[in-house]
């Protein structure tokens, strides 16, 4: 989407401005909103007090006549107590009748508001005896009020009360319509009030009366809790509006007093304030409408001014001068573009001076470069064949060490046979010269024990002598020349061992060989030979300090699958390796050495038996060589293994 300036910067600023209008305005607005619940819960909880407050002050009226009425009517005569029932009558508006009734449940007075006397004869013998109020179980002097009911004498809807006392009993009908008036005008505003007899009946709803004396609010939650003396949720829904709740008791009629305040829109000041908000917010914008066109045309012309003259600079002309304009951050940015102008001229002129240096300057650094490569080549030359003696020094150095052992290891079967042979010399020359004095059998039984002893002596030892000879020149043999053959691992290994016999004695240490006799290789058995050498030597070297005792260093070989074939056959025949493992239990290999133990000259013993050199040949050999890699692993148990992985055929070499 491409947007002019002009038009960009009208939609931010209205965009601004219509983000901070509604943010302000719910702000304001809920703010507003809970001021006003908050005042008219204050005032609901004041008011819904006094309702109740007023009902019981005007129950406590209707009971102190009753009281007056039972104590004068034990106490006077009938004429009497029939003009003080009259008087109660024209005093409280709210009787619509009074009874006094004998022991037998019958009436002996009766006050109403019909222009008769209470002795008339129609009002007297009415029978009550039968009705739920007169038999309530009261103590004497107790006022017990019954639930709403229609009265046989008015016929108005009423509320009774009845007292006792000694063998007469007083019952009053109250006018519920005139107990009700005497609130006056108990809904202000848009509240909702509702009055609930003690049986849940609806007696006022000043928002909807239809259901007036009908309806029971028991299935109305929040009434029900209300009634039961519950905690009330602070919001409720009734009907289709919401209300914040309150409500008060009372104690004579169990009657409930309850006010709902709407709340949200429905009430009339939160709808009033959202009206206003939107009426506000609608204005302002109407009037950003107008004014906005007017300073985003301005600045659309200075930025365009501003453009012109990037254009002009891009082009390598004069950007001109920005005379007009009301932002002065607009006329900083003119002046600095001109003088940005004249930089870049001078720049250019100093850049093409300096490129014309920068051809001679190369073209000298370019000769020198091609010195200094020369120069690199003929030492890197240098360096890998001063790496190849190295290596081929280790190798024969190697061999140096193997023919010394095995000179030393020589000499004990070559003078065990020696002595042999000396001894049957000497048995010789005495058998000779038992010969000239006279033989005796026992001579000659003792010449032949002795001499096959002597034989059986020499020949052990020239066979051991044999056996070093042979190891030596086969190891000799395969490691001077790397000849490629085929050869069974276990009589390799057997032959390393054995020449490294002399190297091991000289140590608290022994090796364990454990290899199956059937796996044959067709590789470089000279080149696998110096490999398992350098790995037991570098075991012996490192694995172990002088106060560790006694170490074990065990061989293992096995055939193992190619572990670059995705599908392999299980053949041990077919694309088949070898994996020997070199493992000894000595303190293993500090983890900050990682892979640089395979590095050419890296040792941890220099001058102390370690030349850097042994794990390099070996790194080297496995993979240029055999063809495999190898790896190192620190045992769990304590102890470094050496993983040699090689193809039993290994790779034809170009």
């Amino acid at each position: 989407m491409n947007l002019s300036f002009k038009t960009f910067f009208l939609f931010f600023i209205l965009s601004i401005l219509v983000f901070t209008l509604i943010a302000s305005g719910a702000g304001i607005f809920f703010f507003r909103e809970n001021a006003i619940i908050q005042e008219d819960l204050e005032d609901a909880i004041q008011r819904v007090e006094d309702l109740s407050l007023r009902t019981e002050y005007q129950l406590a009226i209707a009971e102190r006549t009753m009281m007056y009425l039972i104590y004068a009517s034990g106490r006077m005569p009938i004429e009497d107590l029939s003009i003080l029932i009259e008087g109660a009558m024209r005093n409280q508006n709210f009787f619509r009748a009074i009874y006094i009734i004998d022991s037998t449940g019958k009436t002996i007075a009766v006050g109403a508001r019909e222009d008769r006397s209470p002795l008339h004869p129609d009002y007297l013998g009415i029978d009550f005896s039968y009705t739920p109020l007169y038999n309530e179980d009261v103590p004497e002097g107790t006022i017990v009020w019954s639930d709403k009911f229609i009265s046989s004498l008015s016929g108005d809807t009423s509320i009774g009360a009845m007292m006792k006392d000694r063998d007469l009993t007083i019952i009053t009908e109250l006018s519920l319509d005139s107990l009700l008036a005497a609130f006056g005008n108990i809904s202000l505003g848009s509240e909702r009030v509702w009055v609930i007899d003690r049986k849940g009946e609806l007696v006022i709803d000043t928002a909807d009366d239809s259901e007036i004396g009908i309806f029971n609010v028991q299935n109305i939650p929040f009434m029900k809790d209300a009634m039961d003396n519950k905690s009330v949720d602070r919001k409720v829904r009734f009907g289709n509006h919401s209300y914040y709740i309150k409500y008060s008791r009372s104690e004579k009629l169990g009657w409930l007093f309850v006010i709902g305040i709407p709340a949200g829109t429905d009430h009339y000041l939160i709808y009033n304030t959202f009206v206003d908000l939107i009426l506000f917010m609608i204005s302002f914008i109407l009037i950003s409408l107008i004014i906005l066109p007017f300073w985003t045309t301005r600045l659309s012309r200075d930025i365009g001014i501003l453009r012109d003259q990037a254009v002009a600079i891009s082009n390598g002309t004069p950007p001109g001068e920005f005379h007009s304009g009301i932002v002065s951050e607009f006329r900083e940015l003119s002046s600095h573009m001109n003088e940005m102008h004249r930089k870049i001229r001078s720049r250019e002129d100093d850049l093409k001076e300096l490129n014309q240096n920068l051809e001679l300057m190369v073209e000298e650094r370019t000769s020198q470069l091609s010195e200094s490569n020369e120069e690199l080549k003929n030492t890197l030359s240098n360096l890998n064949r001063m790496q190849d003696v190295l290596i081929q020094s280790e190798k024969l150095a190697a061999l140096g060490r193997m023919v010394a052992g095995v000179a030393h290891e020589l000499n004990t079967p070559l003078g065990n046979a020696g002595m042999a042979v000396s001894s049957l010399r000497d048995y010789q020359q005495v058998l000779m010269k038992q010969l000239e004095s006279g033989l005796r059998k026992s001579d000659l039984d003792y010449f032949l024990e002795h001499s096959t002893q002597g034989v059986d002596i020499a020949g052990r030892n020239i066979e051991r002598a044999a056996e070093l000879v042979m190891s030596f020149k086969h190891v000799a043999s395969d490691q001077t020349t790397s000849v490629r053959r085929r050869f069974a691992l276990s009589e390799i290994i057997h032959d390393v061992i054995v020449t490294l016999q002399p190297t091991i004695k000289r140590t608290p240490h022994s090796v364990k060989v454990a290899i199956e006799s059937e796996i044959q290789m067709d590789s470089f058995p000279g080149v696998l030979g110096q490999i398992i050498s350098n790995l037991i030597n570098n075991a012996l070297i490192h694995a172990w300090a002088e106060e560790d005792g006694d170490g074990l260093i065990n061989l293992t070989a096995e055939v193992i699958p190619d572990p670059y074939d995705s599908s392999p056959t299980g053949l041990p025949d077919e694309k088949s390796w070898v994996e020997i493992r070199v493992a000894d239990d000595g303190r293993g290999i500090p983890p900050e050495f990682g892979q640089k133990i395979f590095d050419p000259f890296f040792t941890s013993k220099m001058g102390s038996g370690g030349t850097g050199l042994g794990l390099n040949i070996a790194f080297n050999s496995t993979s240029n060589i055999l063809g495999g890699l190898i790896k190192y692993e620190d045992l769990r148990e304590g102890g470094t293994v050496f993983i040699l992985q090689i193809p039993a055929s290994a790779p034809r070499m170009v």
